[in-house]
């Protein structure tokens, strides 16, 4: 199983990263589309996590750096796909 989380360091990334994950047809953990939940953003703020996978999760960076996740910024992926 891949250990990859991407971090959200903004709402506007969170809601952006939620639309991608609903157009391929990934769920929620529990099994609710991605874009049902926004405001979950606003518990860890800068600090949200989302598994990359297709029925993902998520939490603060510091607990997917604890369970030796590789963090990717989205805002740095972004960079690199736009240049």
């Amino acid at each position: 199983m891949n250990k990859v989380v991407i971090q959200c360091k903004t709402k506007n990334e969170f809601k952006f990263l939620m639309q991608l994950y609903d157009k391929r047809g990934w769920k929620w953990y529990d099994g609710d589309s991605p874009t049902k939940n926004i405001d979950l953003w606003n518990q860890y703020k800068q600090n949200t996590c989302v598994e990359f996978s297709d029925r993902f999760t998520y939490s603060t960076i510091n607990y997917f750096k604890k369970e030796g996740f590789k963090i990717f910024e989205l805002d740095k992926i972004l960079k690199r796909i736009m240049k």
